[in-house]
């Protein structure tokens, strides 16, 4: 595997019950590389884990959903 980019941090966020990492990946990282697509893996604690891109946030930003 080709390093593409570098977590800044992680956590697991209880609200939407799973494990997120925040992270930066060079735009031309995105390109041809299964990222675009999601099937890349990230590196915790020394053991690579399965990982995706989310195209929109795990929370709700307008608050929609507290709302009804």
């Amino acid at each position: 595997g080709t390093v593409v980019g570098w977590v800044t941090s992680g956590g697991y966020a209880h609200h939407a019950a799973r494990s997120v990492a925040l992270g930066y990946v060079p735009s031309g990282g995105l390109e041809g590389g299964g990222l675009a697509d999601g099937g890349f893996e990230i590196e915790v604690l020394g053991a690579l884990r399965p990982a995706r891109v989310l195209p929109e946030p795990l929370f709700d930003p307008a608050g929609s959903r507290m709302r009804a």
